[in-house]
Formats: structure tokens, C-alpha cells, sequence
């Protein structure tokens, strides 16, 4: 891509914050859904956690995708 200078950086640092906010974002679900797991006993817990946690390994990727390769 080709971004003058300041541009590059601004939009590396907006990249950045939005990854961070989007992996607080998926670990307050994940914690939601753990407390809703042992609150609630239905067959549906395991894939609701699983779910959780391909969210949080997205979002874990798309922080290190942000910081290391943009």
C-alpha cells in the first residue's frame, strides 16, 4: 500500500487499539459465557465455549497481525 508517512503510522495506530479493544471485548464475552456455563446446565455450554474461544484466538491473531505485520 502505498500511504505517505503519517498516514502508514495512523493508520497502524487505529489498527492497533481496535485489535486490543476487540480482544477485551472477546474475553469479557468468554468470561459472560463461562459464568452463564455454570449457571445455566444445558447441552448447548460446549459449543457456546468453544465459540468463545475461536473468538478469542481471532482476536489474540488479529492483535499480533496488527502490531507485527501492517
Amino acid at each position: 500500500m502505498d500511504f505517505s508517512l503519517a498516514g502508514g503510522i495512523i493508520f497502524k495506530v487505529v489498527a492497533i487499539f481496535v485489535s486490543i479493544f476487540y480482544l477485551i471485548y472477546s474475553l469479557v464475552i468468554g468470561k459472560q459465557v463461562k459464568i452463564m456455563g455454570r449457571v445455566v446446565e444445558d447441552k448447548s455450554n460446549r459449543s457456546l465455549f468453544m465459540v468463545s474461544s475461536i473468538q478469542t484466538t481471532v482476536a489474540l491473531i488479529l492483535l499480533i497481525f496488527s502490531i507485527f505485520l501492517i
